[in-house]
């Protein structure tokens, strides 16, 4: 999230769209849908040189990365039948 911001602050739209491209799988087959989706369109929009846009979505994926280690604590005590662990 740090290189997407510092892309976004220097307008690196090539650059952008790169890391922005390597997070939406990783984040995907984490299950962390949401933050994959806002990467695709970060990705998407820095592609199409629509950097104004990507400010508010970047702010957004800020958000949501830090929602991620408590999201993953909560997934990881839920076996694979969707039963908490005691």
């Amino acid at each position: 999230v740090e290189e997407i911001k510092l892309a976004t602050e220097a307008r690196d739209g090539v650059r952008l769209g790169a890391v922005a491209h390597s997070l939406v799988s990783a984040a995907a087959v984490l299950g962390a849908m949401r933050f994959s989706k806002l990467c695709t369109t970060i990705e998407t929009q820095a592609r199409s040189d629509r950097l104004n846009e990507t400010v508010v979505l970047v702010k957004e994926l800020e958000e949501e990365s830090r929602k991620l280690p408590s999201w993953f604590e909560r997934q990881a005590s839920t076996n694979v039948t969707g039963f908490t662990n005691h």
